[in-house]
C-alpha cells in the first residue's frame, strides 16, 4: 500500500510541476521576433563613410533581402538558417551575401551575424530591461536595453501596432554620437536597424552631421515583408 501510495504522489508532483513549467513557457511571447521558416523581409540600406582628411564622402544606396530557408537541429535546439541577399539597383538581381543564423532560448533570442553570437532580446519584454548583448562571444560586454516597447510607429510608410525598441548604444556630445538601435514589429521582426558613430574636433552649433570629421551611418529600413 505503501509503495503505490508514493507512486500516486510522486505521480501527481510530476503532472503538477509539468502544468506549472507549460504555464511558464506559455507567457514567454516571441512575436516581436517570429522565427518562421519561408519569411522574408526586404530592407532599404544607406551606407555612409566620410573621411575628412582623406577626402573621403561616399554614399551607398543598396537593398537587403533576408529570408529564413530551413532549420537544423543542433546542441538540441532548433536552429534557423537566415540567407540574406543583397541587390545593388533596382536593375540588378539579388546575389546571395552571406548566412546568418538564430534561434530561441528559454528566455532570449539569439543570432549569429557574421560568426558572431548576439542576445538581442530577453524575455519577457518589459520596458528598462538590460541584458549582456555579448554574453556568448569573446567582445568586451555590451549593455542593451528596452527602451521602448508596444508603441504603434510608421516606418518608411509602413503603420506598425506594436514596436519595441533595443537601445544598443547611445552617447551624444558636441564632439561625437554613437548611436546603435534596432527595432521590431509585432508578427513581423526587425524593421529598423541604425549604426550612427560621428567624431568631429570642430566645435561649433551646427548639428554634429554637418561637421562631420569622421562617420559610419548605416540605416537598414524594411520596405517589404511577406512569406513564400
Amino acid at each position: 500500500m505503501k509503495i503505490l501510495f508514493y507512486s500516486a504522489l510522486l505521480f501527481i508532483i510530476l503532472i503538477t510541476a509539468c502544468k506549472k513549467q507549460e504555464a511558464v513557457k506559455s507567457t514567454i511571447d516571441f512575436s516581436y521576433c517570429p522565427l518562421v521558416v519561408g519569411n522574408w523581409i526586404t530592407y532599404a540600406v544607406i551606407d555612409i563613410n566620410i573621411d575628412e582628411p582623406s577626402d573621403v564622402y561616399d554614399t551607398l544606396n543598396y537593398e537587403i533581402k533576408e529570408i529564413i530557408d530551413s532549420t537544423f537541429i543542433e546542441n538540441n535546439q532548433q536552429v534557423y538558417r537566415i540567407e540574406r541577399y543583397i541587390k545593388l539597383n533596382d536593375s540588378a538581381s539579388w546575389t546571395i551575401k552571406d548566412v546568418w543564423f538564430a534561434n530561441y532560448t528559454q528566455n532570449s533570442i539569439q543570432k549569429v551575424e557574421e560568426n558572431i553570437r548576439l542576445v538581442k532580446i530577453v524575455f519577457p519584454v518589459t520596458i528598462n530591461s538590460t541584458w549582456n548583448g555579448n554574453a556568448y562571444n569573446i567582445n568586451e560586454p555590451k549593455q542593451y536595453e528596452i527602451t521602448s516597447l508596444d508603441l504603434s510607429e510608421t516606418i518608411n510608410n509602413m503603420p506598425f501596432d506594436s514596436v519595441l525598441q533595443v537601445t544598443q548604444l547611445n552617447i551624444s556630445n558636441l564632439i561625437e554620437k554613437k548611436i546603435e538601435v534596432e527595432k521590431y514589429a509585432k508578427k513581423i521582426g526587425l524593421v529598423y536597424k541604425e549604426l550612427t558613430d560621428i567624431y568631429s574636433d570642430n566645435i561649433t552649433e551646427e548639428p554634429i552631421e554637418q561637421r562631420a570629421k569622421t562617420a559610419t551611418i548605416y540605416k537598414m529600413t524594411i520596405i517589404a515583408y511577406g512569406s513564400n
